[in-house]
């Protein structure tokens, strides 16, 4: 078949199978729409051979002037090349840049109105797979808000009849995004339903504040609430149900009731860390370290009788199994890390060697220490006033304490503070085996001096940082020279 188009002088003919992968033309762009020539797409071609001509047959059917709907109140629209003395073109519907297009595009000889080829062919009707209604054009420019990717827009747009769903045109050839009624987000213990929220919330993930109308919320009935954003970027990893009934860690050998209440507490366990009995012990000042957080003992303890090992009370009740949102696997608390020296692990949360209880994936090969698993993912923390949430670093952010550039720290969502787990994890309270009295983790500077000084090593101090304190002899000091080296370990000091 062949056509005299207005677009060329020579004439064109038509290609029902489109470009073939081997012809030199493959790659070209139509010269009256300047969208890319796909394979099989019909097409016509320069008879004469020109080499780099070649338009799609939909765009060569085009009328030479068409009344649109979007615009009704002036002449019909006129198919025009590209107008070089004009600077400010675009399409009134999708706003694509005309002005460097070089393409037709149809126009109104009244005032600065323009539609692109693109929009002037959108279909009529269409069906896709997106959604299971067939969808219709709406061709006037109206405001609306996508179902789709959840922006509004001015301009034409597909809307179903069946359900009033509406979705952008360029978002119907993107791809299904299936959002679960309900979801187990690991730093929440329950189950979230998927719920439109249409009032204002703050976001339990992230700390934001959600939008007032259309935030696609997940809400536990418990009345946490998590952006989607939140819970499909870091904190999307696949479920798995735990039923922790079937991993035993303590059995009670000896029972004795408390007070006058009558409450019922184990004074004698068998823990399957350790292969003696431990026996409940309120002795305090021991100076010891708990086996498992390798934390000095200050609380009610289990001690073995025969041998030098510990263990907290709480650090009894620890969880075999447990989920934790830095890592994408359930862990398995293991009483030593099953690789590395005698026992000895790094954490991958707070970087720090430890000597303890490892929550432990076997297949990444991953450890956390207690006393990071123990760190809610939103709490509230001495040294700050407002609420920090755990997230991933953003760049150019760093630990407020010790400058350290984690890639995962917990922030303040209303400030520019945030905190690494290793400083977050800093011991409360400490000994210092050359000192009588106990050292206190302080947060600020201890009074308005140019020069801060640490009584152990007798070098500067910078003020932005914490430090221990003795209050009975006013005695200041480094973490560092306090702690030592390894103070996550308990037998490595």
């Amino acid at each position: 078949m062949e056509l005299q188009h207005f677009s060329h002088p020579h004439p064109l003919l038509l290609n029902d199978d489109g470009l073939l992968e081997d012809d030199e033309n493959y790659t070209h762009k139509c010269d009256f729409c300047w969208e890319r020539l796909s394979f099989g797409t019909p097409c016509y071609t320069c008879k004469e051979g020109c080499k780099y001509f070649c338009i799609h047959k939909s765009c060569a059917d085009l009328p030479h002037q068409l009344q649109h709907p979007s615009h009704p109140k002036h002449d019909p629209l006129t198919l025009s090349e590209r107008k070089w003395d004009k600077e400010n073109q675009q399409c009134n519907n999708c706003g694509r840049d005309l002005a460097w297009w070089w393409a037709y595009r149809y126009t109104c000889s009244r005032c600065e109105f323009y539609l692109c080829i693109k929009c002037v062919s959108l279909s009529l009707t269409t069906k896709v797979d997106i959604h299971d209604h067939p969808l219709t054009l709406m061709q006037k420019l109206s405001q609306f808000f996508c179902d789709h990717c959840e922006k509004e827009g001015n301009d034409m747009f597909y809307f179903c009849t069946t359900c009033s769903f509406t979705i952008h045109p360029k978002c119907t050839l993107l791809p299904l995004v299936i959002r679960p009624l309900t979801k187990k987000a690991e730093i929440h213990d329950h189950s979230l339903t998927l719920a439109r929220k249409l009032n204002s919330f703050t976001c339990d993930a992230c700390g934001k504040e959600g939008k007032e109308e259309r935030d696609e919320t997940f809400v536990s009935k418990y009345k946490d609430e998590e952006s989607i954003e939140s819970s499909t970027s870091m904190l999307e990893h696949e479920e798995l149900g735990i039923d922790e009934s079937t991993d035993i860690l303590t059995y009670v050998v000896k029972k004795f009731k408390l007070g006058v209440d009558g409450i019922e507490i184990a004074a004698e366990i068998k823990n399957f860390s350790h292969e003696h009995d431990l026996k409940l012990t309120d002795e305090f000042g021991i100076n010891e370290k708990c086996d498992a957080c390798t934390q000095y003992i200050f609380t009610l303890y289990y001690a073995c009788a025969q041998c030098r090992f510990f263990l907290h009370k709480s650090c009894v009740e620890l969880r075999r199994r447990m989920r934790y949102p830095i890592h994408r696997h359930p862990l398995m608390l293991l009483p030593k890390a099953t690789y590395g020296y005698d026992g000895t692990f790094g954490c991958d949360a707070c970087d720090c060697s430890c000597d303890g209880f490892t929550y432990n994936c076997e297949e990444c090969k991953f450890d956390l220490d207690v006393q990071c698993s123990l760190l809610p993912y939103k709490f509230t923390h001495d040294s700050h006033k407002h609420r920090l949430i755990l997230s991933r670093s953003q760049e150019g952010r760093k630990c407020n304490n010790c400058d350290s550039n984690e890639k995962i720290l917990f922030y303040c969502a209303d400030c520019e503070f945030a905190l690494d787990f290793q400083c977050l994890t800093l011991p409360h309270t400490v000994w210092y085996e050359q000192h009588e009295h106990l050292f206190t983790l302080c947060y600020a500077p201890e009074d308005d001096s140019d020069e801060y000084y640490c009584d152990i090593c007798e070098e500067k101090r910078d003020p932005r940082f914490w430090f221990y304190y003795c209050a009975d002899c006013l005695y200041l000091a480094h973490l560092k020279c306090i702690l030592g080296e390894f103070p996550n370990e308990k037998y490595g000091n």
